[in-house]
């Protein structure tokens, strides 16, 4: 009693062949990869966060790399891995991450705050006159975003005196 194409074709038309099991699998985990990843991205921030508040630095760092890797563009995960390396001494690491933590998002002061300081304190150390105009232009950009920053304000100044003591102004 089934129609005469499912006779002839032994039902065929039925079955899935392992191809197309295989193509409909890998579209799912695709999907759940794209919809899952926001929250394990906010799962390796909160590991790294508790890691940092008990001074687990490397694993701290180790899970702020995870979620800096899984989205590129959450400035959050490149700020608090700068964080973590600048706790630990490794300034050329910090402001590689507070670097693309600000490429991310320029307004951010905090961060601009924290790669300022790393700057004026290799500036201090004589590392460079380069890290002069970086500190400065860290700073400036605070006053922009937030025009009555006491603290940029007094960095700033503090960066024109050295400045002009060193026989630069």
């Amino acid at each position: 009693m089934g129609c005469d194409c499912c006779d002839k074709l032994k039902h065929e038309h039925n079955r899935v062949s392992k191809k197309d099991r295989f193509l409909m699998l890998l579209m799912v985990l695709i999907l759940a990869a794209i919809f899952l990843r926001p929250f394990v991205v906010m799962q390796n921030m909160n590991r790294g966060d508790s890691f940092l508040n008990y001074g687990f630095y490397n694993r701290a760092i180790l899970q702020y790399r995870k979620a800096a890797l899984l989205s590129s563009n959450e400035n959050s995960a490149y700020s608090w891995l700068g964080y973590t390396y600048n706790k630990i001494g490794d300034k050329d690491k910090a402001m590689t991450s507070y670097e693309k933590a600000i490429e991310i998002d320029s307004t951010d002061n905090a961060v601009n705050f924290e790669l300022g300081n790393i700057y004026y304190r290799s500036y201090q150390d004589g590392d460079g006159e380069d890290f002069y105009e970086k500190a400065i232009k860290c700073f400036e950009r605070i006053l922009e975003n937030d025009p009555s920053n006491k603290n940029a304000k007094l960095m700033l100044d503090s960066l024109n005196r050295k400045s002009r003591v060193k026989g630069n102004g």
